[in-house]
């Protein structure tokens, strides 16, 4: 007798493994540049400029001047009323008509970065609110009197950092000898006669 064996079984062709595909890239975010270092020559330039302005007139191009230094996509000098309750956008730079049309008086008692830098005579900065965004930072313009406005300035950086925050406080408190607070919309003093 003999015993038929089974035979092994043939084992099944292996399946072929077909490469995964990647996995999609994630939407692009726009990135800011790294700010380059500040040019103190043009710092200082616009410090000696803005300390022998006689004409009110000749301040919207220094303010010009202070986004470049600033690196800013825009800057906003505010001004206190008499009373020291709204600040008003007293001279702009960088902004198109229809965000200045919506631009409005901000209350002294604001939840706002522009609001918080005239209550605390300090200082204040804002990071970019979503990945490429532009942060902000408010600094107080600051007399012998008290605050009489803020400078604020949207940077081209998601989180200031570096000689942003020096280099607008040097500048603030140039543009600071220039305010004078009224109680209709806000100026700037025509002359330093009155000082």
């Amino acid at each position: 007798d003999s015993k038929v064996r089974p035979t092994a079984r043939a084992s099944a062709p292996a399946r072929e493994t077909l490469p995964l595909r990647p996995p999609p890239a994630p939407p692009s975010t726009p990135i800011l540049p790294p700010p380059a270092p500040a040019n103190l020559t043009e710092v200082a330039e616009l410090c000696v400029d803005l300390g022998r302005v006689i004409d009110s007139r000749d301040v919207p191009s220094l303010v010009e001047r202070a986004a470049t230094v600033l690196q800013a996509k825009g800057v906003v000098l505010w001004v206190a009323d008499s009373a020291g309750a709204i600040l008003r956008p007293s001279i702009t730079h960088g902004y198109p008509e229809k965000v200045l049309a919506r631009l409005g008086p901000l209350q002294i008692d604001g939840d706002n970065v522009t609001s918080l830098a005239f209550r605390s005579m300090r200082p204040q900065t804002m990071s970019g609110t979503t990945p490429g965004a532009p942060a902000a930072v408010a600094v107080p313009l600051l007399t012998a009197s008290g605050c009489v406005g803020v400078l604020a300035a949207e940077v081209n950086q998601e989180k200031p950092a570096g000689e942003v925050m020096p280099v607008a406080r040097i500048i603030a408190a140039q543009f600071a000898a220039l305010i004078a607070p009224t109680e209709e919309a806000g100026s700037l003093a025509a002359t330093r006669s009155s000082l």
